[in-house]
């Protein structure tokens, strides 16, 4: 145990992509981000699914908005779990999100707790590998110095690459120009991109879906090790299992986890995305 017998305290936001059952099973708290369709809002993953927030966004001719957690939200969060115990809360980059601002101003409300706010640089699963592995060393005992320094060690060591089978979203939310997302269309273009240093990058662009998932392969190998891996698909599970199992040769198939995209990161790259997320070892 730390000194002192206090275990931190794990809280991410709902941008991780954590399974249920794992954030259930490893006590992490996850604040959620709000989805907006029109006049409608949601709680990501509380108030919609990701069954029915992908069959609305399909079915809208208006891109969904979303917007971070208040200030407020994430005070009440944190005096409800605080008491004595350090918290580490872990949350989506600063350049693609509010989220972090929010959490660190109901810190600076709380001068009295001991709240370690920190931006992964990243989002989906790369933000929760670090909450995940954050958790893992806080059952084992280790005090919020090293978890602390344990985060900041897992986002050096992260990547993550994903193929969109579509550039429609992107094209929608202003991300990228019309007559781009119509020779996409066209020429049945898969963008690669790379989330790197807080922001989304492209990586590279092939001819087909089957060509992408070869160069996510080959990008994973040259990579490898690694001590986490998981599998990152929007709408297509099937296509997400048989991609997990053609890494098998890098990593044990059993071992990595699957993980749906959800709404606030699916808003942007819609269905039929596949990609990965893994924490490297260290060398």
């Amino acid at each position: 145990m730390p000194e002192g017998g206090q275990v931190a305290i794990i809280v991410t936001d709902s941008t991780a992509d954590i399974p249920p059952g794992l954030a259930a099973e490893h006590d992490i708290h996850v604040i959620p981000l709000t989805v907006n369709f029109d006049a409608e809002s949601f709680s990501d993953g509380v108030e919609i699914t990701h069954d029915q927030f992908y069959a609305r966004l399909v079915a809208s001719n208006n891109l969904p908005t979303t917007s971070q957690p208040s200030v407020g939200a994430f005070e009440q969060l944190y005096r409800a779990i605080g008491n004595d115990e350090p918290i580490i809360s872990i949350h989506i980059a600063g350049k693609l999100s509010g989220t972090i601002r929010s959490a660190q101003q109901a810190a600076e409300l709380l001068p009295d707790f001991d709240i370690r706010v920190i931006d992964v640089q990243s989002t989906t699963m790369s933000q929760g590998w670090a909450a995940l592995l954050a958790a893992r060393a806080a059952k084992e005992g280790k005090s919020a110095d090293e978890i602390e320094a344990l985060v900041h060690s897992i986002v050096e060591r992260t990547r993550l690459l994903a193929a969109l089978d579509t550039l429609r979203y992107l094209e929608k939310g202003g991300r990228i120009g019309k007559t781009r997302a119509l020779l996409g269309t066209l020429l049945n273009v898969k963008p690669i991109i790379d989330v790197r240093d807080g922001e989304v990058k492209p990586f590279e662009q092939v001819r087909s879906k089957k060509k992408a998932v070869a160069r996510l392969i080959e990008e994973a190998r040259n990579m490898a090790p690694f001590e986490e891996l998981a599998v990152l698909y929007s709408r297509n599970e099937e296509e997400a299992q048989e991609f997990a199992q053609s890494l098998n040769e890098i990593f044990p198939a059993e071992r990595i986890v699957l993980a749906e995209i959800g709404a606030v990161v699916g808003t942007h790259i819609g269905p039929g995305a596949l990609g990965f997320t893994g924490v490297r070892k260290n060398k």
